[in-house]
């Protein structure tokens, strides 16, 4: 077993180079695939619970991050990780609190599968690569077809499900969703998922993109802090009482205290906030995953109605590619602060109304679709 498979890999940190197959290293044939994913997400989201299905998904990571850095992808409805076996049960452990937690507090089913790689490879490649977000923060990119062909297997057979053991339930630690869905400052909020069985496909999508709204990640990226506003506090007090499993204890009056304390540095005195409170607030957007790349590539950038209209006329000429879209006017944000510093936070970026949610909808249509045309033609 390769303890050090993740940690040892050599990184980037120009997005583009997830089309560059050298980036990507096979798995561990002794490792794991874990998916989570909230069951019926898109009723979920239809009933206006989208913010909760972000929230879920994330603290999916955070479980995850406790134990160290391993390959990891968030999907809006839950995430997929790569990990060892040496960690494996415990971190189904933490999974099944949030799960617990997830149908006692939000009524949402979270589904837990886990596949050996080795049987992945069987079948598919399982390929995985680690982008640096910032410095010193990586989130993984997956290629090969495994991590799709890991979640077609947990869906099919009953075998790879894991349901709960025991009555656990998780406190969200480090999670927080404070900041109002953040508005569009070029008209629109893209959602975004492509898919295709041809990896340079994926190379030539996001030139035209690129051409289209430019390599400025700045100017696309959703998250500007201009345009964000911090919830009213009675807001923020009423969703933590959702986030903790105990209500009025230690750790629940401390997280008020953090609240009340941070609302007033990002509300009331916002504009003479101490300098290592605007360096978080700055350095939000460097730290943000609002692009990514598992076996699809997924987006939420921020555009004008032109540009989405270029877009999506440029795309439908592109050949041997299948895509999804949602158009909303915010984004939503969930972060996951370990603290203020470089590389100690990160923020899980989703279109508002239910984004990756509604995109991947659309795209399970155009796919099916697609093969019933072929059956046809057959």
């Amino acid at each position: 077993m390769n303890e050090n498979f993740y940690n040892s890999m050599r990184s980037f940190s120009n997005f583009n180079g997830v089309f560059d197959s050298e980036n990507y290293h096979s798995a561990p044939s002794d490792w794991f695939v874990v998916i989570t994913d909230i069951k019926n997400s898109t009723k979920a989201v239809a009933n206006g619970k989208y913010k909760d299905v972000n929230l879920i998904g994330a603290a999916c990571i955070a479980a995850l991050k406790s134990f160290g850095a391993y390959p990891f992808v968030f999907g809006g409805d839950g995430a997929s990780f790569l990990i060892p076996s040496t960690i494996k049960d415990e971190f189904i452990t933490r999974l099944q609190e949030i799960q617990n937690s997830a149908l006692a507090r939000f009524e949402l089913e979270l589904r837990i599968g886990a596949v050996p790689a080795v049987e992945i490879k069987k079948e598919k490649d399982l390929k995985v690569a680690k982008f640096e977000i910032t410095k010193d923060t990586f989130i993984a990119k997956f290629s090969g077809g495994g991590l799709e062909y890991a979640d077609q297997l947990i869906k099919k057979n009953p075998e790879y499900i894991i349901e709960s053991s025991h009555s656990e339930q998780s406190s969200f630690a480090g999670l927080s969703c404070r900041w109002e869905p953040i508005q569009s400052s070029k008209g629109m909020i893209l959602t975004m998922i492509v898919k295709s069985n041809d990896f340079a496909k994926y190379r030539e999508v996001q030139g035209i993109i690129d051409s289209i709204v430019g390599e400025d990640e700045s100017i696309f990226n959703p998250i500007k802090i201009k345009n964000m506003r911090y919830l009213p506090l009675g807001a923020m007090f009423k969703n933590e009482k959702a986030y903790e499993k105990k209500v009025w204890s230690t750790s629940f009056v401390a997280r008020y205290l953090e609240i009340l304390f941070a609302y007033l540095i990002f509300k009331v005195f916002r504009k003479i906030q101490p300098n290592f409170f605007r360096i978080y607030s700055e350095s939000m957007q460097t730290h943000s995953d609002f692009r990514k790349f598992d076996d699809c590539l997924r987006m939420v950038i921020d555009c004008s109605h032109s540009e989405f209209s270029r877009i999506i006329s440029k795309l439908k000429n592109v050949s041997d590619i299948s895509f999804g879209f949602h158009c909303s006017e915010t984004a939503l944000m969930t972060c996951l602060v370990d603290g203020l510093k470089q590389g100690e936070h990160i923020h899980f970026i989703d279109g508002g109304d239910g984004g990756y949610t509604s995109a991947a909808t659309m795209l399970k249509k155009e796919l099916a679709l697609k093969t019933s045309l072929e059956t046809m033609s057959a």
